[in-house]
């Protein structure tokens, strides 16, 4: 079994709340359209989004027992505080799922529905990761495939639960002791290569980077368009543009995605 472990923006630091449980709802359906049903969710949040589809029991919801973030001041920083403390909750109750696999997967990016089944099937001693996917800005008919997707997305590792020591209290030695604590998306990958894990790449795209909608914690990428006007990054530019790709039914139909527009 692979378990998600879902983080979700406290709702009084949402721009737009409606819109924000929309896409979480349109993005589950994405890991619920696994052509392989051994999986489950576990939505770490402050508030129960209010999901219009109804998802069966894997999905699961853990309510954060500390204070949500104020709306004053409110920053990336701290976003990604709250989100570090609600893994960590998630963190501490994995050992009792007992899956065989973990991945944090934010709550608006969207996984390809043969995930699952490759994982398990390849059943790989390490995890996995994902070499390759999607950027898409909410709406838009284009994608931006991404070809080194680990390194711009956070939902792009799958670990072995064996090879990873799960906190046992919010502790920091608890906290430091635990992998996915203490490495980011960025440098995981590395991470298990000098422990002698090194995790086995995905061999199709996986995964699609939501961006653009409002609720990114983290969110200043620019268009293509917009570096070609700026001399400094007309080579980007012009590199990303070789990188679109039209949002045909197939990819639509791969990562339940919607419709754009």
């Amino acid at each position: 079994m692979i378990l998600f472990l879902t983080p979700f923006k406290a709702k009084r630091v949402t721009r737009d709340w409606a819109a924000l449980c929309a896409l979480a709802e349109r993005a589950m359906r994405s890991v619920f359209a696994q052509t392989d049903e051994r999986f489950t969710v576990l939505l770490l949040c402050h508030d129960r989004p209010g999901f219009a589809a109804e998802f069966d029991s894997r999905l699961q919801v853990m309510e954060a027992d500390f204070e949500a973030p104020h709306p004053g001041g409110f920053c990336a920083a701290e976003g990604n505080r709250d989100k570090w403390e609600k893994l960590l909750d998630g963190l501490i109750a994995t050992p009792a799922l007992a899956p065989t696999y973990v991945m944090v997967r934010d709550c608006d990016d969207f996984i390809s529905r043969r995930l699952v089944a490759y994982c398990l099937r390849a059943d790989d001693p390490n995890g996995y990761s994902l070499r390759t996917g999607y950027l898409h800005r909410t709406g838009s008919r284009w994608l931006t495939y991404t070809p080194a997707f680990w390194r711009n997305c956070g939902s792009s590792a799958v670990l072995r639960a064996d090879r990873l020591r799960f906190p046992q209290s919010k502790g920091q030695a608890e906290r430091d002791a635990c992998l996915f604590m203490t490495h980011g998306h960025t440098v995981i990958r590395q991470a298990m290569v000098d422990r002698g894990w090194p995790l086995a790449d995905i061999p199709f795209p996986s995964g699609v980077y939501s961006i653009s909608h409002g609720d990114n914690v983290t969110d200043t990428r620019k268009t293509p368009w917009a570096k070609l006007l700026r001399r400094s990054e007309c080579r980007d530019g012009l590199r990303e543009l070789g990188l679109i790709r039209p949002l045909t039914r197939c990819i639509r139909e791969e990562f339940s995605l919607p419709e754009a527009g």
